[in-house]
């Protein structure tokens, strides 16, 4: 005779684990959504303090081209503009340089896209709790 309430109890304590560990992954992917600005498995932000000689005044864009050339990023120079009379803000490709006219103290900031392999595990967890589960398993990004 067949022994239902072995089977039974089996099967429920095979589903009790896997809906376990769907808890543990979802609640580890929540907490990761939720503090994606400090650990972003897609890209590392980088910083670097600079110093200039404070032109003093607003100054055009060949001028910022100019001021750009000891830090390598002339090249990378998009567009700028004045959030205050004080400070110039700087889009450069991959990143942001805040410039401090009347001080000359700068700010570097660069965006560093990160492949998933290198932070596999937040990756994984971010992905599937995002919806893009299925794009973890394939070796180039499609999105």
């Amino acid at each position: 005779m067949f022994k239902w309430r072995k089977w039974n109890r089996a099967v429920h304590r095979d589903f009790g684990y896997f809906f376990f560990g769907m808890v543990i992954i979802y609640a580890l992917s929540g907490i990761a959504i939720n503090h994606i600005d400090d650990w972003n498995p897609n890209y590392v932000v980088t910083t670097e303090d600079i110093i200039i000689d404070p032109p003093g005044a607003k100054i055009n864009k060949s001028e910022i081209k100019k001021l750009l050339e000891p830090f390598g990023e002339s090249g990378n120079y998009k567009s700028h503009y004045y959030p205050n009379d004080e400070i110039v803000k700087i889009f450069i490709k991959d990143g942001t340089i805040y410039f401090n006219l009347l001080s000359g103290n700068g700010l570097i900031e660069k965006q560093q896209d990160v492949l998933c392999s290198e932070k596999l595990i937040i990756c994984i967890i971010t992905q599937l709790s995002i919806g893009h589960g299925f794009l973890i398993f394939l070796p180039v990004r499609l999105y």
